[in-house]
């Protein structure tokens, strides 16, 4: 292991493995470790409104796919990558979060900027 990682980090690989083999408490253990970041990633693409879904939403793909994760990288950057995902799906999909002005409260994407994010990236 690499010894610049941090003792969580080290920690998170021990519950990943776990969690992989499907032992539910273990990825519980993960979540509740990872689910402020997740939020607040969240809540930055989405805003506070859409925040607490899009959090559980990439959660719940983190444990779907916990078989997926390359143990070469942190559980946290894999974590906040899904979070990011979720939120950009979200922000594309017709009807999805937000209102129709240009500074959505708490901080997230309007419904106007999401649409030139939806249009840089397809």
């Amino acid at each position: 292991m690499d010894p610049s990682r941090s003792d969580l980090s080290q920690g998170d690989d021990a519950l990943v493995m776990r969690a992989a083999n499907g032992d539910r408490d273990a990825f519980g253990e993960l979540a509740n470790r990872h689910q402020r970041r997740v939020w607040m990633v969240c809540r930055q693409y989405v805003g506070v409104d859409e925040a607490d879904a899009a959090a559980q939403d990439s959660l719940v793909k983190a444990f779907t796919r916990i078989g997926d994760f390359d143990r070469r990288a942190a559980f946290s950057t894999w974590l906040t990558r899904i979070a990011i995902n979720t939120c950009l799906d979200e922000l594309r999909r017709p009807g999805g979060a937000g209102g129709e002005i240009d500074a959505a409260p708490g901080g997230g994407l309007s419904r106007s900027r999401r649409g030139g994010i939806a249009a840089t990236s397809a």
